[in-house]
């Protein structure tokens, strides 16, 4: 199915701008809503309105001022090509809301061009808060701010890149350095997420249940107030119907393989998903 819309160029300025994931996707959403109408001409004006509408009614965010960084917005795109086996793939809305299509070509001139358009277009008086999202930063729900040590992360790998363009530009400086080791730089982006990844992985607690608990006539009390107390989700996957077979094998392999077990909150939030859908009787 098609996959990832808002996931080309947030990945890229999400950690940097220390923005909430949901925020950074759905500024990247709004952005890809923009290109598929404007320059692409795959929906129609009034197909993006509704979408950045949508987006901005429900609070979260059209903009964030790190899209002015073009630097960080075309360090995206390279790194995306590299992930997506040399095509940028960017999904898009196309024909209809729910269809997709996928933009593989665009310069770095015309990103700079679309982003300082699409800037003009949200935060023009059109939407709600010029189109920014109330609380979209990790500060404001009280987790810990990133955007420090990603930037510097962003910016050495940038400036190491454009050292290395310089050197294969220049035919004299590359007979020079043959046989000379890569230049010195600091820890990459990527490595340094990785890094991040495997701290916080390494006190991690499994937070998928594997049997049901005993019923109660009530439910238990919960003494705390605090979205983000360390015992929430806990309470919460205690007192949830028990995760599918399929999420309890997925959990037992993360475990197993040392992979990225945080991930794994998603089977509270598909539990929490398929009450709203039974409540609804949705089909």
């Amino acid at each position: 199915r098609p996959h990832a819309y808002g996931h080309t160029w947030s990945p890229g300025y999400e950690l940097p701008a220390g923005m909430l994931h949901g925020h950074a996707v759905a500024t990247c959403m709004g952005f890809g809503a923009y290109i598929s109408w404007k320059h692409c001409e795959w929906i129609t004006e009034a197909d993006c309105q509704r979408i950045c509408k949508l987006i901005n009614d429900l609070e979260l965010s059209l903009w964030h001022d790190i899209m002015n960084d073009k630097a960080i917005f075309h360090s995206c795109t390279k790194k995306m090509i590299q992930k997506r086996g040399g095509n940028l793939a960017a999904p898009l809305p196309r024909g209809e809301i729910g269809e997709c299509g996928y933009l593989n070509d665009i310069t770095d001139d015309q990103l700079s061009q679309y982003v300082d358009e699409y800037r003009a277009f949200v935060t023009s008086g059109a939407f709600e808060r010029s189109g920014y999202g109330i609380e979209p930063l990790l500060d404001d729900v009280g987790l810990g701010d990133t955007s420090t040590q990603a930037t510097a992360h962003v910016r050495a790998e940038i400036a190491h890149d454009k050292r290395q363009k310089h050197l294969l530009c220049s035919h004299d400086d590359a007979e020079e350095k043959k046989g000379e080791k890569d230049v010195d730089r600091n820890e990459s982006y990527q490595e340094w997420i990785k890094k991040a990844q495997e701290d916080r992985n390494s006190g991690w607690k499994i937070n998928v249940e594997f049997s049901h608990t005993e019923d109660t006539p009530t439910s238990p009390p919960f003494g705390h107030n605090v979205l983000f107390h360390n015992v929430v989700e806990d309470y919460a996957t205690s007192q949830t119907t028990v995760a599918s077979p399929n999420i309890q094998a997925a959990a037992k392999v993360t475990i197993d393989e040392n992979l990225f077990a945080p991930c794994m909150v998603g089977s509270l939030e598909s539990q929490f998903l398929k009450m709203f859908a039974r409540t609804a009787r949705a089909e």
